[in-house]
């Protein structure tokens, strides 16, 4: 109840700010997936920050409750607003059972705006800390034929820059490549978009080695395209 409570409390700020004409617009644009308040994002940022910062004490079972009754709110700007909270959270805060609770994240309520963060912040922190030469958690995310979870496996490098694990994300892209979904080509094609900013080359041999086509070969050259002599 405590937690009901607490989110109530986060409820009630939002409602004085809420915009029934920006929530329809953002409905469309998240093909009415979700129910909006209509906060757009500097606003709802402004409003959480205080609520966010009044939980700060709490330990960190009681901040994964939280987080879950965020998640369980109809309105997107709740598992926007978890979302967030979670990117903030010091290394001291995470545990290496805590997969599972961001695979709860990413599989319930599951679309682009809340697992691209997901996967390229709170993924990407939690696989340095635990999973860095371990990967087993990855490969059964990859195997599960749940598409945000093998989009996460492709994207949660997306800032690592030269420390990206080449033969890791090869690997992926050849589990996945010939999945046509939009979203996972989307994500081949914008992994290997970040890879070619330090790695043109092999950028290059892992297009042609497995024949990388379409959508993600398009997004796959963008910036070597740009960036051309």
């Amino acid at each position: 109840m405590r937690e009901q409570e607490k989110v109530a409390e986060l409820r009630s700020l939002f409602l004085v700010h809420s915009n029934p004409e920006k929530a329809i617009e953002m409905e469309k644009y998240m093909k009415n997936n979700f129910p909006f308040l209509g906060l757009q994002a500097p606003i709802r940022r402004t409003i959480q920050k205080q609520w966010i910062n009044s939980n700060k004490s709490l330990s960190i079972d009681q901040k994964w409750h939280l987080i879950f009754e965020l998640w369980e709110q109809p309105e997107r700007e709740f598992q926007l607003t978890a979302v967030d909270w979670v990117i903030q959270w010091n290394k001291k805060d995470w545990f290496i059972d805590d997969g599972k609770k961001l695979e709860q994240l990413i599989v319930s309520k599951s679309w682009w705006d809340t697992v691209d963060l997901i996967a390229s912040n709170c993924v990407a922190n939690f696989i340095a800390l635990f999973y860095k030469t371990d990967h087993s958690l990855l490969y059964s995310w990859g195997k599960s034929n749940n598409i945000w979870l093998q989009r996460t496996c492709l994207l949660f490098q997306l800032k690592y820059k030269s420390n990206v694990n080449i033969p890791l994300l090869t690997e992926f892209i050849s589990d996945f490549h010939s999945n046509k979904d939009f979203f996972i080509q989307k994500a081949i094609g914008w992994s290997l978009r970040e890879l070619s900013k330090i790695y043109p080359n092999q950028t290059k041999e892992i297009i042609a080695n497995y024949a990388i086509e379409g959508l993600a070969k398009r997004e796959a050259l963008k910036w070597i395209s740009n960036h051309a002599n």
